[in-house]
């Protein structure tokens, strides 16, 4: 089965939202300090389970039937927080956050942005289903590079991204942050986000999942 790239405009509603956020808010036990790269801090989670009874069970309600209705009946989600955005992520896969349960394999990574902000998330076509690097797939797998990004788009989005990494990638979709839209694409797909710190947003906050399938789909 092929992951696809889907975009679902209001794909939660205000309302939704303001739920969610107030049963995370009044349940959490702790915050996880995530997301550290390179020694840099890029992000705060604030985990949902979604298979519990208790207390994430009216958030369970409102977004798994969604999913099973719009990527597949079977997905599993491995992970599910909402994510503080402190420092914007570079060029990445999901593919080892966190790696598919026995029996799984990757699935998508699902981005549902909780405000609107002047961001997007940027995938590209290229895929690797081993490595979360760019230059580790490049150099082993000894990719060429295919310079489908210019100078001018590098400067506009990506200056906190490693200038010849960029080289190797080619533009999939622009998921722009809109509150309660859904963005979904394969986990093994290199993506990243722009440079938001450049237009002055100090922070943004997403739902965050990293799904798997069954491997006999």
């Amino acid at each position: 089965m092929k992951i696809g790239t889907k975009t679902i405009e209001n794909f939660l509603t205000n309302d939704e939202i303001s739920e969610i956020e107030t049963i995370v808010k009044t349940t959490e036990i702790n915050t996880e300090l995530s997301g550290v790269e390179h020694g840099a801090h890029h992000a705060d989670y604030h985990y949902i389970n979604l298979y519990d009874h208790a207390p994430h069970s009216k958030i369970a309600d409102m977004l798994l039937p969604k999913l099973y209705n719009t990527l597949h009946k079977d997905i599993f989600i491995d992970d599910c927080h909402i994510m503080d955005s402190v420092q914007p992520y570079t060029f990445h896969s999901d593919t080892l956050t966190p790696v598919p349960r026995k029996g799984y394999k990757h699935a998508w990574t699902i981005i549902i942005p909780l405000d609107d902000y002047f961001s997007n998330t940027f995938m590209f076509e290229e895929e690797c289903p081993w490595s979360k690097s760019v230059t580790e797939w490049v150099t082993k797998e000894k990719i060429l590079p295919r310079y489908a990004i210019s100078e001018d788009f590098y400067q506009r989005y990506f200056t906190h991204c490693e200038r010849n990494e960029v080289n190797y990638l080619t533009i999939h979709e622009i998921f722009p942050w809109r509150k309660g839209w859904f963005s979904a694409t394969s986990r093994t797909r290199f993506h990243c986000s722009d440079n938001y710190l450049a237009r002055g947003i100090k922070m943004k906050r997403a739902i965050v999942m990293w799904t798997s399938l069954p491997d006999n789909i």
